[in-house]
């Protein structure tokens, strides 16, 4: 029985089966070890880059609140001459944003895989990069979606990003008076 869940099967698998398995890319992995390893990875290199971020996001929101812009055709309206202009400015600031945000993304990516090939080991499969059209069904794929591990995965995930929210604002209350953010919607 393939479909067999793996808790329920009673012998190991043939060391065939496991060479099979591995040809067609299904190798272990763990979820849990790839999210720590890049949640790591993340907090680490913007602890790092932190300083020039700063710089970089402080000199982002002068340029975008100054009125004397020259993007702008009236200093009273911070209006774009025309749509040239417009997409000028657009795309001087994704590549902004690219160059600033590329180390952090790639630290991740490289975090992301060596945490796969610490679990599995390096593995190639060509044959797992195949278009299969009977997995596009989308009465499958509902199916999927609504199950009971689906549910504990999703309970899981939403208690991970509640413990994260919580350490991010117990250290972002502490620094409240240093960003001079009022909490309080009375002192108005």
């Amino acid at each position: 029985m393939p479909d067999e869940a793996a808790a329920e099967k009673t012998e190991q698998p043939t060391p065939r089966r496991l060479t099979k398995a591995r040809v067609k890319g299904k190798v272990t992995q763990s979820e849990e070890l790839t999210t720590v390893v890049t949640l790591l990875v993340l907090v680490i290199m913007v602890a790092l880059l932190a300083p020039g971020l700063m710089r970089w996001f402080i000199m982002q929101m002068k340029q975008g609140m100054s009125w004397g812009s020259s993007f702008a055709t009236d200093c009273k309206i911070a209006v774009f001459a025309d749509s040239k202009v417009f997409m000028n400015f657009i795309n001087t600031k994704i590549v902004d944003s690219i160059h600033v945000l590329w180390p952090i993304f790639a630290a991740l990516c490289v975090g992301s895989a060596l945490a796969g090939v610490a679990v599995s080991g390096l593995n190639f499969a060509p044959g797992a990069i195949q278009l299969k059209f009977d997995q596009l069904n989308p009465a499958a794929g509902l199916a999927k979606l609504v199950n009971a591990h689906s549910m504990v995965k999703l309970l899981t995930s939403i208690l991970k990003l509640f413990f994260v929210s919580v350490i991010v604002w117990f250290y972002l209350h502490s620094k409240l008076d240093t960003l001079d953010v009022k909490i309080d919607p009375d002192d108005d």
